[in-house]
């Protein structure tokens, strides 16, 4: 008998413990101190007690709803897409080169040549004087250098490159060299390049608008 009312006494002291701790848990609005974290899907959290359970829902990257509930209640965290940090939002992934009246859409590698070449657009447009070269391009000057990771390429009508670090080209033929990917046309054709572009040395504009 003296063991029965141990282990009831024992079992009614655990009960009162967790009853004060579900109470001041939702008095105070905390999580229970007997609980136990599990993660849920999209960030969110729940600690699990033995009462109720509290769930911190990730709504966004930097606000977190926190709510209580009961075991029956049978609540999860809804999902929600979380927003992308503003640098993300304003990542800049298309350029413009604008020659005479028209306009090449750029579509960016994502690089370190790129990534410089950003910046330096941000700040102001680019204006290149470029050249005729062996019938397959234009070249010229960009007035700083970039980084390189110059590999061995075979180029297609639209590529724009960076040749040496320092030159930017704009391919309306095919050529095999070494270069650093700059990005792509995509809003012209072959033969439209060769139209814009026309013959001999030709003023081109960068600009990220």
């Amino acid at each position: 008998m003296k063991q029965i009312k141990c282990v009831l006494i024992i079992i009614g002291i655990l009960v009162l413990v967790i009853l004060i701790d579900t109470i001041q848990a939702r008095i105070f609005e905390i999580s229970p101190l007997i609980s136990k974290k599990v993660k849920l899907e999209g960030g969110s959290s729940v600690n699990k007690g033995f009462i109720i359970d509290t769930f911190f829902c990730v709504e966004d990257k930097d606000i977190v709803t926190v709510s209580w509930h009961f075991k029956k209640s049978k609540f999860t965290c809804p999902v929600y897409e979380v927003q992308s940090t503003v640098e993300e939002k304003l990542k800049v992934k298309n350029i413009k080169i604008r020659v005479n009246d028209e306009v090449l859409d750029v579509k960016l590698e994502d690089n370190a040549a790129t990534q410089v070449l950003i910046e330096r657009l941000k700040q102001e447009d680019i204006t290149i004087n470029a050249s005729e070269y062996g019938n397959f391009e234009k070249v010229g000057y960009l007035g700083f250098a970039l980084p390189t990771n110059d590999i061995q390429t075979a180029t297609k009508p639209g590529d724009v490159m960076l040749y040496q670090g320092n030159q930017i080209t704009i391919f309306y033929e095919s050529n095999s060299w070494s270069y650093t990917k700059i990005g792509e046309i995509t809003n012209k054709t072959q033969d439209e390049l060769k139209s814009i572009l026309g013959y001999g040395g030709v003023t081109l504009v960068l600009s990220i608008n």
